[in-house]
Order: C-alpha cells, then sequence, then structure tokens
C-alpha cells in the first residue's frame, strides 16, 4: 500500500480504496518512514479546526477545504503488531483523519453541501481544460 501510495502521489491511502476490505491505511509522516494503522480509532481530538484545501487520490484533481481538528489521539495496531497509542499533529493528523472516513465509509465529498462540492467540479473542469491547453495543474 505505502508504494502504491507513492506511486500515485498521494500522502494516505485506505485499504477499501483499492479494493481490499480492511481496517487499514497508511499515511506519509514528514521525516519519519510511513505509518501503517491497523484498526486504528481516534481517542480524542482538538476541538479547534482548521479549513484548508484537500484532494484525494479517489477523485483525482478535486480539492475540496474540509474543517478538520488540529490534532488528534490514535490507538492502533502497527505492521509489527504492536500496539501504538500517538498523538497526530497538523499534516499528519489531517491526513489520518481523510484515511479514517475512508475506513469508515465516507469520503470528503460527504463533508460539503452541494454547492461547494459543485463549484470545486467546475474548477477541476477548467483546470483540466487549462492542462489540455497547455498549462499547469496548479
Amino acid at each position: 500500500m505505502i508504494e502504491l501510495m507513492y506511486k500515485n502521489d498521494g500522502i494516505g491511502l485506505a485499504a477499501n480504496q483499492i479494493g481490499i476490505n480492511k481496517k487499514v491505511c497508511v499515511v506519509h509522516i514528514p521525516k519519519r518512514e510511513p505509518l501503517v494503522f491497523i484498526n486504528p480509532r481516534i481517542v480524542s481530538k482538538e476541538q479547534e479546526i482548521t479549513g484548508i484545501p484537500e484532494g484525494c487520490l479517489s477523485f483525482p484533481f478535486l480539492f475540496l477545504s474540509i474543517n478538520r481538528p488540529k490534532w488528534c489521539s490514535v490507538k492502533y495496531t502497527d505492521q509489527h503488531g504492536k500496539e501504538i497509542e500517538e498523538t497526530l499533529h497538523g499534516m499528519s493528523a489531517r491526513v489520518f483523519q481523510h484515511e479514517n472516513e475512508h475506513m469508515n465509509g465516507y469520503v470528503f465529498t460527504d463533508l460539503v453541501s452541494k454547492f461547494k462540492l459543485e463549484r470545486a467540479e467546475k474548477a477541476k473542469i477548467k483546470m483540466l481544460k487549462d492542462y489540455a491547453r497547455g498549462g499547469a495543474i496548479q
């Protein structure tokens, strides 16, 4: 899964995104080895939230501003069978929460209004048209 995540320029990937019906995800953690989360659960999280644009390998070129807590504490089993509890911060927390939603049966498009989703779809189409004319994907 880690190799597939990186091959597709991702920073997170849930098993069910690639047809594996297991509660497993991988997350790129800067300056560390990628983390493998098996049967994770969030045990606590920051009450203050921030909204920044997110993408998803399941929805190429679609970007949505999603509000998420800045940190979350997670219990999980790693790929070596070790039980771990740790607190993720910043982008690592954001990516984990995004992948956790996949494992729980919903996706980031479920978290925005129909209006915001339609607006993002239009921006995606414009971006792809610009790219087809020789522009850069931004």
